[in-house]
C-alpha cells in the first residue's frame, strides 16, 4: 500500500502525443478572429471622417487667415454698400448679336491704350499709355506731342511721363487734352506746341485734383472736366471701383479769369463727358453707379442735375456723339454684370469682402477672371437705348472705352487694348 506522500508526488497521467498536438492546434483557432474585408459602409464612414476632418481644418485655416488679415493688415480702402438694381434683361434693343465680331483690329501691337479719340478732316488723334498724342493719317502713325518727361512706357512712370485720356477739338488745329496726371493742355496739332492750362497742383475748395479724366468746352468757352478721384490716381483705378465712394468731382475752368471750381463735389467715379445739342447740357458718366447724368448749362433748369440713363449693363466709360444725333456709350467689363449672380453687384452688396480683397491684392487682378464680353450701346437724346452691338465671346472686342462715329464706320478705343477697332457699318451684319 502506497504512502500518502508518494501519492502526492505522483504526476498525473500524460495524454498521448496525438491528443496533445490536437489540443495545441485547436487552441489558436479558438482564439484567432477571422479578418473580413471592409464593407462599403466601412469605406464610406472612413471617407466621411476624412472629409469632415479636411473641412474642419480648411475652415480653421481660412478663418485664421481671414482673422489675421482683418486684424493685422490695415485697411486699404473704405468700401461702401451699394445695392445695384437688377441688371437690364438682354431683350429688345439690348438683344445679343455678334456685330462686334466683325470689328477689324488696326495697328495691333503698335498702339496701346487708345482711350479716347478726336477727329479733324479725316485725321484721327488719340492718346497712348506711353504719354503720347498720336496722329493716324493715311494708315500711318506719327507722334504729335508728349507732355511729360522720360522714362515712359511703364505704369510706374505714368505720373512722370503723363497719360493722355480725354480729347476734344475746340477749334481747327486746337485740341484740348486731359492728362490723368499732369492736368489740362491745349495742343496745336499742326505745330505740336502746347499750353498748360490747368496744372496738377491746382485745387478746388482746398482739395487737389488727382485724376483728370475727360474734358468738354461749353458754348461760353468754359472748360468742364472730370476729376475721377481726389484720393486715387489713374493707375489705382481698381481701388476706385472696389471702394465705390463718392470722391470724384465735375469741375469748370475759366481761362480768362484763371478761376476754377467744382459744381458737383461728390460723384462716383465721374468719367467721360459730352456736350448736348446747342450746348444746352452736358452729360457725364458715373462709372461705379452704372449711369449717366445730365447737367443743364442753359434754360430754366440751368445748374440742375438729373439722371440721363441708369442701370447700364456694365461700367460706362466714355460717351460720344453718334451720327444719328444720339450718343454712344462705351462699356468696360460688361461681363461683371452678366449671369444669374453678377459678380460686381454681389461685391457691391458686401463691402467687407471688398475691404479684404483690397488688403492683399490689387483689385485689377480680379478683373482678369471676369467673363469676357464686348458691348457698346447707342442712346437717343432722351436717354433711351436704340441699339446695341455685342461680341458675346469677347474674343474680338471686350472692354470698350470710347466710340468714334464717322457715319460709315465706328472706331473703338480701349484703355487697356493694344489695337484700335474699326467696324464698317455697311458691311456689318444686322
Amino acid at each position: 500500500m502506497e504512502s500518502e506522500s508518494s501519492l502526492r508526488q505522483r504526476k498525473p497521467d500524460q495524454k498521448p502525443d496525438n491528443e496533445e498536438t490536437k489540443s495545441q492546434s485547436d487552441s489558436p483557432k479558438k482564439r484567432r478572429r477571422k479578418l473580413k474585408p471592409p464593407t462599403i459602409v466601412d469605406r464610406s464612414c472612413s471617407l466621411l471622417r476624412f472629409v469632415i476632418y479636411t473641412v474642419m481644418f480648411g475652415v480653421f485655416f481660412v478663418g485664421s487667415v481671414t482673422l489675421f488679415i482683418a486684424l493685422v493688415i490695415p485697411d486699404k480702402i473704405h468700401a461702401t454698400t451699394f445695392n445695384a438694381p437688377t441688371p437690364r434683361p438682354f431683350t429688345g434693343a439690348l438683344a445679343p448679336n455678334t456685330r462686334l465680331q466683325d470689328v477689324e483690329r488696326l495697328f495691333e501691337g503698335q498702339v496701346s491704350g487708345a482711350e479716347s479719340f478726336a477727329m479733324q478732316k479725316g485725321v484721327i488723334y488719340t492718346g497712348t499709355h506711353d504719354g503720347k498724342i498720336i496722329r493716324i493719317k493715311d494708315g500711318k502713325i506719327s507722334t504729335v506731342a508728349t507732355f511729360g518727361n522720360k522714362p515712359c512706357g511703364l505704369e510706374e512712370n505714368e505720373h512722370i511721363c503723363g497719360r493722355p485720356l480725354g480729347l476734344k477739338f475746340e477749334s481747327e488745329n486746337q485740341l484740348l487734352v486731359a492728362d490723368a496726371y499732369l492736368g489740362i493742355f491745349r495742343l496745336n496739332v499742326k505745330t505740336g506746341k502746347f499750353k498748360h492750362l490747368v496744372e496738377n497742383d491746382r485745387s478746388a475748395k482746398g482739395v487737389y485734383f488727382k485724376f483728370f479724366n475727360d474734358i468738354v468746352k461749353g458754348s461760353d468757352r468754359t472748360i468742364f472736366f472730370t476729376d475721377s478721384s481726389h484720393k486715387w490716381q489713374r493707375r489705382e483705378f481698381g481701388y476706385i471701383i472696389m471702394e465705390n465712394e463718392n470722391c470724384g468731382r465735375v469741375s469748370w475752368f475759366d481761362e480768362k479769369t484763371n478761376q476754377m471750381d467744382s459744381f458737383l463735389n461728390k460723384a462716383y467715379f465721374p468719367n467721360g463727358m459730352a456736350i448736348g445739342p446747342d450746348g444746352e447740357y452736358l452729360l457725364f458718366c458715373e462709372t461705379t453707379r452704372f449711369r449717366v447724368h445730365k447737367y443743364y448749362l442753359k434754360g430754366e433748369k440751368a445748374g440742375q442735375t438729373e439722371t440721363f440713363i441708369s442701370n447700364l449693363p456694365g461700367f460706362p466709360d466714355n460717351i460720344s456723339p453718334s451720327s444719328s444725333g444720339g450718343f454712344w456709350i462705351g462699356l468696360a467689363y460688361p461681363g461683371a454684370r452678366s449671369g444669374s449672380m453678377p459678380v460686381i453687384d454681389f461685391l457691391y452688396q458686401h463691402p467687407w469682402i471688398r475691404n479684404m480683397i483690397a488688403k492683399v491684392i490689387d483689385p485689377r487682378t480680379l478683373f482678369r477672371f471676369i467673363p469676357k464680353y464686348g458691348l457698346i450701346i447707342e442712346v437717343n437724346q432722351k436717354g433711351e437705348i436704340v441699339q446695341s452691338l455685342h461680341d458675346p465671346t469677347g474674343e474680338v472686342v471686350s472692354s470698350v472705352s470710347e466710340v468714334l462715329d464717322t457715319g460709315n464706320e465706328l472706331y473703338l478705343g480701349s484703355f487697356g487694348g493694344n489695337y484700335i477697332g474699326r467696324l464698317n457699318l455697311r458691311k456689318s451684319k444686322n
